[in-house]
């Protein structure tokens, strides 16, 4: 799956397409470096056509090695959020400048 809406912020369809098995490739914009876990394979560089069309060829070849992690994440987000609200939870916030510093680090766990 491609997209190219820079308009998007997280949106259902990355999830969808990969519970269901496919590649997903989005633009390195908003919070899709976020739920991607900074997965510079399945990120492309926004506005860059030549980036864009690299990694779709590599994705139309072979699944993916991290296909269905991020299905596997958004699954949990109300756990997280759930979390968050008892005050257990405080990795997950998103109260300071500074929250992702740790996106790569607790990303898919």
């Amino acid at each position: 799956m491609f997209n190219c809406a820079l308009q998007d912020w997280t949106s259902n369809t990355v999830s969808e397409a990969d519970a269901l098995g496919a590649n997903v490739l989005f633009p390195a914009y908003r919070s899709f470096p976020e739920i991607f876990a900074h997965d510079h394979t399945r990120l492309y560089v926004p506005w860059s056509l030549e980036d864009a069309l690299q990694k779709l060829k590599k994705l139309l070849e072979y699944k993916h090695y991290n296909a269905g992690q991020i299905s596997n994440w958004t699954h949990r987000t109300i756990d997280r959020y759930i979390k968050i609200m008892q005050g257990d939870g405080e990795e997950w916030s998103r109260n300071n400048e500074r929250y992702r510093d740790y996106i790569s680090t607790y990303a898919y766990k």
